[in-house]
């Protein structure tokens, strides 16, 4: 029993051993350990104490302590005794030194490792002879080892807790080049048959993947580097920095012509550039070194070079400035289209410009007179001696004319149409006159309303011409460095892409992008997450389902809007004259549209899908809703030439960014918002769109959603008669979270109190905030 509990207890701890860290140890071990066997010169080895000497105090750094003194054991104890003592001076002052201000400063480590270095190296300095070489040499010891432990805390930086802020993209990437360099520097040491360096191998390995995906300039540059740190090895004159610099830059010309034209390519340049320095030891390695990394190279499959070019910052070649303009070109472009279809509606309502007569009542009575007392014996009478007494006369009949339409015979005095010898004809030419003076006089009315409306789209078009103009105006700041980030990972993915990153006015980002393979993104897992923590910037995407080589990557909002609706026809069949519409513009804002056109069946549903969608053009064209609802206000006025016309608007403006609210009603029906229990009504009164010309705006109500709220729309079928207790208590009573549930619960609730004796429509809106 005792034994069993006792293994217990073992297997408990061991469960609890953290593996990630575990790995961390062992990693910073064999680290330590190789960067112990590197040496330069053939005498000084300083890049195990930097990395040792590199991070703040931990178990990390025990661990690559352990292995860096481990590593310089086994160059023998008179050699390995100098680095051995500078490890522990450099973990004791750390281990002492590192809570004060002066040990939480970023340079703390670097310059103590520098210090101890110099130390221990000073007292071998002096045993073996002071000359200009060792002290050149103990110079060179002290920086490396200073330098470097300042670098590989930079590449061991998300391993730390370190109280000082990364460097900067670039000198990390700059930090593990420095490592991977000092590891091929170890890695040179070891030898295969025929004097073969495994390290030598691997530089030239890494220089042909370095030309073949990087071009000349980085392949020359790779070459250089790697090429001098050979050498520094070797102890031999520059050999290897021309050798490999020369190679990759002549087959850095040819990367285009596939993997093997380049790799024959290169082997030639560097059995040209080493039968140039015969003579050297190590050139008859070198060509077999060569050799052999050629043929990994040929091995590599197409996933691993593409990795490879994931290294490389991207060219750029101005594509995000003009991305910006075509952006902003574009916006412009929608809103010159939802003009244009509206000039062609109003351009036959407006007319011409000529200006008619005024309209005049006695008219009236002189074209009647004309007609029929030209001929009479008593015209002169009636209209000469007794002028004064007729028009009198006529001047009382007006008001009666104006208001019926019509004169009668008790209208007129007796005295008149007793001495008229042709009164009723006189009296049906007055009518006859007064029927057509009042349908020019409301012709005209007609004409001038219409007239007023086109203007009133004249002056819509300025504003909106002037909020365009606004935004060109603004700036749009590019950004280049998220474009190369961007690059740089989907050349990891093995996709070559155009990428623009700016920021729109306001500050959120847009990331366009563009490539004839963009569509194989898809099968790859979590890659909007990996491209979020890239851009630092949580994104939503968006693809283009007519163009599949186009993926636009916005700055996701804070909130996500989720909507269902529900909808019956008149009696429960037919063609719902209602219409619905929701929709997420580019700027973050959510759009919810509903909209019952006038009577019921088809000819409402195309009334109201108009409606619908002309608001959708104006308001996805970046135009106000005050702006965009009276553009359809007059043009449906403009409509009812013709026949009357007109269709109720209900308009809700969600700002995803932050909650704010804006609601528009044109004879709409009351909408409600929830917020756990509580139930909120809001209604207004105002005439559906068309029925009157004006530029009146009715902005309902204006607030802030909260995460959590519904908000609902109904069209007049919902109501009924207008009792919306039994709405109110659904509401008040749902615990659920479903929109789309909540919508069908309001429409059955309706049919079951008034039969669907209209077109009924529900339409709810659930805003949460973004996971």
């Amino acid at each position: 029993m005792k034994t069993r509990g006792l293994t217990g207890g073992l297997r408990e701890k061991l469960r609890a051993v953290d593996l990630a860290a575990a790995g961390e140890y062992a990693v910073r071990f064999v680290l330590a350990f190789l960067l112990s066997q590197a040496r330069i010169f053939g005498r000084i080895a300083p890049f195990g104490v930097a990395f040792a000497g590199a991070p703040a105090p931990s178990a990390g750094s025990l661990a690559a302590m352990l292995g860096a003194c481990l590593g310089y054991m086994t160059g023998g104890a008179y050699w390995g005794v100098k680095y051995i003592a500078a490890i522990v001076i450099i973990r004791a002052a750390v281990r002492v030194l590192y809570e004060t201000d002066l040990g939480r400063r970023r340079f703390f480590c670097p310059a103590v490792t520098a210090a101890s270095m110099a130390c221990t190296g000073f007292v071998y300095v002096l045993d073996g002879g002071l000359t200009a070489y060792s002290a050149a040499l103990f110079v060179i010891e002290t920086t490396l080892a200073g330098g470097c432990a300042y670098f590989y805390g930079e590449v061991l930086y998300p391993w730390e807790e370190a109280p000082w802020k990364p460097a900067p993209r670039a000198g990390r990437d700059v930090s593990a080049v420095l490592l991977l360099t000092t590891l091929l520097i170890a890695a040179a040491g070891v030898y295969v048959t025929g004097g073969v360096s495994v390290g030598r191998a691997l530089a030239v390995l890494l220089v042909m993947l370095a030309s073949f995906r990087g071009g000349v300039g980085r392949g020359a540059a790779a070459g250089a580097i790697l090429g001098a740190a050979m050498d520094l090895v070797s102890g031999t004159a520059p050999f290897f920095i021309a050798v490999y610099a020369l190679s990759a830059l002549v087959a850095g010309v040819f990367p285009k012509s596939g993997r093997v034209f380049f790799d024959v390519t290169f082997i030639m340049t560097d059995a040209l550039a080493v039968v140039w320095m015969w003579g050297a030891a190590v050139c008859l390695p070198a060509l077999y070194e060569t050799f052999l990394a050629s043929v990994v190279f040929l091995l590599l499959p197409d996933t691993a070079l593409a990795k490879v070019s994931a290294v490389f910052p991207a060219e750029l070649n101005g594509y995000g400035f003009l991305k910006a303009r075509e952006y902003t070109k574009n916006r412009t472009q929608m809103a010159a289209r939802a003009f244009r279809r509206l000039y062609e509606t109003v351009r036959t309502a407006a007319g011409d410009d000529e200006k008619s007569s005024p309209d005049d009542i006695s008219a009236v009575y002189d074209r009647a007179a004309e007609r029929v007392c030209r001929r009479c014996s008593r015209a002169g009478a009636c209209w000469q001696t007794e002028y004064r007494d007729t028009v009198d006369i006529m001047n009382h009949l007006t008001p009666g004319l104006l208001a019926r339409g019509e004169v009668r015979k008790e209208d007129f005095p007796p005295r008149f149409y007793d001495k008229c010898k042709s009164f009723d004809a006189y009296l049906e030419a007055i009518n006859t006159e007064a029927r057509v003076f009042l349908c020019r006089r409301q012709y005209r009315r007609r004409i001038s309303e219409s007239r007023g409306a086109a203007y009133n789209q004249y002056g819509d078009i300025a504003v909106m011409l002037d909020r365009i103009a606004a935004e060109l105006g603004e700036e749009i700041t590019v950004e280049p460095v998220l474009e190369k980030r961007v690059v740089k990972f989907m050349r990891g993915l093995d996709i070559e892409v155009s990428a623009a990153a700016f920021r729109l006015p306001g500050g959120r980002l847009r990331v366009e992008l563009k490539g004839p393979a963009l569509y194989t993104l898809k099968k790859e897992k979590d890659w909007l997450a990996h491209l979020s923590a890239l851009m630092e910037t949580k994104l939503c995407a968006v693809w283009d389902k007519g163009e599949p080589e186009r993926l636009l990557l916005t700055e996701a909002e804070p909130y996500a809007a989720a909507l269902g609706a529900s909808a019956m026809g008149k009696n429960g069949r037919g063609v719902n004259g209602d219409k619905g519409v929701w929709f997420r513009t580019e700027e973050g804002v959510m759009y919810v549209l509903l909209s019952d056109g006038m009577g019921s069946g088809a000819g409402a549903a195309k009334l109201s899908s108009a409606a619908a969608e002309i608001l959708e053009s104006f308001l996805r064209a970046g135009t106000e809703p005050e702006t965009a609802l009276g553009i359809l206000g007059d043009l449906l006025f403009l409509e009812n030439d013709a026949q009357i016309v007109s269709a109720t608007v209900d308009l809700m403006r969600v700002d995803l960014f932050s909650g704010d609210m804006r609601i528009y009603k044109y004879g709409a029906a009351p909408s409600y918002f929830k917020r756990e229990t509580s139930v909120k009504r809001v209604s207004c009164a105002a005439l559906p769109t068309g029925l009157v010309s004006g530029r009146e705006k009715h902005r309902c109500a204006a607030g802030r959603l909260a995460p959590g709220s519904f908000a609902v729309m109904v069209s007049d079928g919902i109501l009924g008669e207008g009792n919306d207790k039994w709405l109110r208590e659904l509401l008040g009573g749902y615990d659920g979270r479903d929109p789309q549930e909540l919508s069908r619960l309001i429409l059955q609730g309706a049919a079951e109190r008034y039969g669907a004796a209209d077109d009924m429509t529900a339409i709810v809106m659930r805003l949460d905030a973004r996971a």
